[in-house]
């Protein structure tokens, strides 16, 4: 039997300082995996399985392109009794996330991506505008979408959003950037009897630099600040099912961490990402 760790990488959601940590720990067992072919953007099952199978010593996978399928229920009978999966999740407020995506593209040379051309040329006020105007996708509840939909092309619905907190519920690791500590000395202590030694208290990594927005510090008041009153509660509004899925997660999370002993507690001060926020 063989168990696996499947992160499902949330673009901008910390998953460069967990892919540290599985890295740290396991080494060339470890692999980020992006394939050519996928469904939409999603890795198919058989896609997944014939990587496991091909590299019999994987036991800790990362990619942008796992989504929404549940790989245990593509299992067939031979191949549920050689692998068991531990999924792996983080979400973040949505308006953190995009103020970290702007600040994250001000940072390499244009490569002609439209939304790094846009986040290049605007100031973080009217990159959000233009992103509303014309890329609905990165400012209507994406983390629902992601998560609770099969494919995009409608707004998401209270439907998706409670299809998304099941599915994320299931995960072995859910958390929140905000909480990103919590959720790794809880994941570390609950995994420790299946992957021995495992430490995923990892150094963080990628982190945006705020100077690129005048006046943010990465809390959300400041991004208030930043947008004005009628943007940023526009953007909360278009958002509203990511708020609301992202307090669930954070409330889940806090349970967990309540059964972490204090011992395995993280030493450092908490990452201190993001403020505190509105939540609907």
């Amino acid at each position: 039997m063989r168990f696996i760790l499947l992160h499902r990488h949330v673009f901008k959601n910390a998953g460069s300082t967990l892919d540290g940590s599985l890295l740290s720990h396991f080494g060339e067992n470890f692999t980020a995996f992006h394939p050519e072919s996928s469904d939409g953007g999603r890795v198919y099952p058989q896609q997944l399985f014939e990587l496991l199978e091909r590299n019999p010593n994987l036991q800790a996978i990362s990619s942008h392109h796992f989504w929404d399928k549940d790989f245990s229920a593509y299992l067939d009978e031979q191949r549920q009794a050689s692998f068991i999966f531990f999924d792996f999740a983080l979400l973040r407020h949505p308006v953190s996330r995009l103020a970290s995506t702007y600040l994250y593209y001000q940072r390499f040379a244009s490569n002609g991506n439209p939304i790094q051309v846009a986040a290049q040329r605007l100031p973080f006020n009217e990159f959000i505008e233009h992103l509303v105007e014309h890329h609905p996708n990165y400012v209507i509840n994406p983390q629902v979408t992601i998560f609770g939909c099969d494919h995009y092309g409608a707004p998401p619905s209270k439907h998706n959003l409670d299809i998304a907190t099941s599915r994320l519920m299931r995960m072995s690791l859910i958390g929140t950037v905000e909480k990103y500590d919590e959720a790794m000395a809880t994941a570390t202590y609950m995994l420790q009897p299946v992957f021995e030694g495992l430490n995923l208290q990892g150094s963080i990594k990628n982190k945006s630099d705020n100077a690129a927005i005048k006046g943010y510090d990465g809390s959300l008041k400041s991004s208030q600040r930043t947008l004005g009153n009628d943007l940023f509660d526009r953007l909360c509004e278009l958002n509203d099912l990511d708020i609301r899925l992202w307090s669930r997660i954070s409330e889940e999370s806090a349970r967990r961490f309540k059964y972490v002993p204090a011992a395995l507690e993280r030493q450092r001060p908490p990452m201190q990402l993001v403020g505190a926020g509105r939540q609907s």
